[in-house]
């Protein structure tokens, strides 16, 4: 199945080179045509507390009218000394046009400077991505 999207309107500047990378993963899962929204959960195994290594991350799609928007994308790590916690470190809600950057807080999107930073948060990871640090990618599908 592949995603049509829409990106005009979106107060980050999405790339067509993530929008291909989801085509990618949703068409290796086969997921159902009827699917109403779609989760993308990348981690690396090797992630700790202690060794440090690539964050987690989320992305959510949702469908409406037959078209695709990124709802959210969630870049998590390691929070705490003595008991750790997987934390939002990263949040770009597109569907709300908020951003939540740790240390930072809650910023309001359209923001020039939040413009500048996703698109530095995206070439990373979509390196990341191409050199296969990523071990774990899962999709869950909603109807």
């Amino acid at each position: 199945m592949k995603l049509k999207f829409s990106l005009e309107g979106l107060p980050v500047p999405v790339s067509s080179k993530l929008v291909e990378m989801l085509n990618a993963e949703a068409v290796k899962k086969e997921k159902s045509d009827s699917a109403s929204a779609i989760t993308f959960n990348f981690r690396n195994s090797q992630y700790s507390p202690t060794q440090g290594g690539y964050h987690p991350v989320e992305i959510r799609v949702e469908q409406h009218q037959n078209l695709w928007h990124i709802s959210y994308i969630t870049d998590f790590s390691y929070v705490g000394n003595v008991f750790p916690e997987l934390e939002k470190e990263i949040d770009f809600d597109l569907g709300n046009n908020r951003a939540y950057i740790m240390f930072l807080g809650e910023v309001s999107m359209p923001n020039p400077d939040i413009a500048s930073f996703y698109s530095d948060w995206e070439q990373n990871f979509m390196s990341y991505w191409e050199l296969g640090c990523f071990d774990k990618i899962e999709t869950s599908v909603e109807h």
